[in-house]
């Protein structure tokens, strides 16, 4: 879908898939698959197991005299796990420093999350149509929580889902958070309640350009 030069989108997979992740349908996303804290169940071990399997059965019928060894684990680079894998970790790994302790935004230029839910849903609209409106300002708004992983690049996808008040239409904003975090062990369940502030900011991915929140803090609503 084109978009007009002033136009912008948060990720438009997660908003038309919100009601399939509200669902619990994980779906499949891009970007290596993040970690979570090393744990033998964890996303470490079926890592690990998928490159002993791909080496097996890269090694069988072929003839390795005379190949030059390499230090184990050299020029392997983990496959993104698939959507169904993603889908038990998401309900294996534990949950552990989901929320930002320390806030860092004293000032908010827009804090939507005090709005009546068709009022935010109106502001974050305008946002998406007129970003350059908005460009480096602060917001916070309230939602649920929304993720978006695509198996076939690994990537993962975080957003804060708003529905009106006739709960019959939803947007959302995409948001990626400062510091380092990983999913699922350091992200809420999907459908939780949230409150996100972060500064708004847009970055292009291949030919489209996406809105979302930059540095974000999260805070359980």
């Amino acid at each position: 879908m084109k978009l007009k030069k002033t136009a912008c989108l948060s990720v438009a997979v997660l908003l038309l898939l919100a009601s399939l992740l509200a669902a619990g349908c994980g779906g499949a996303g891009g970007k290596k698959a993040a970690l979570a804290p090393s744990d033998k169940n964890g996303v470490d071990a079926v890592l690990q197991q998928q490159m002993k399997d791909a080496d097996a059965k890269a090694g069988a019928g072929k003839d390795t005299r005379g190949a030059e060894e390499k230090p184990a684990g050299a020029d392997k680079t983990p496959a993104p796990v698939s959507a169904q894998q993603m889908k038990e970790m998401e309900e294996k790994i534990p949950r552990m420093d989901v929320y930002d302790e320390k806030l860092i935004y004293a000032k908010v230029d827009y804090d939507f999350s005090k709005m009546n839910r068709n009022m935010m849903y109106t502001q974050i609209y305008n946002m998406l149509k007129t970003p350059d409106e908005f460009k480096g300002k602060v917001v916070r708004m309230q939602g649920t929580f929304g993720h978006y992983y695509d198996e076939k690049t690994g990537k993962h996808y975080y957003g804060c889902i708003v529905a009106d008040a006739a709960a019959c239409c939803k947007t959302g904003m995409e948001f990626s958070r400062r510091g380092v975090h990983s999913y699922p062990g350091n992200y809420p369940k999907v459908d939780e309640p949230i409150i996100v502030t972060g500064r708004f900011s847009s970055y292009k991915e291949g030919n489209q350009l996406y809105c979302e929140l930059a540095e974000a803090e999260l805070q359980k609503l």
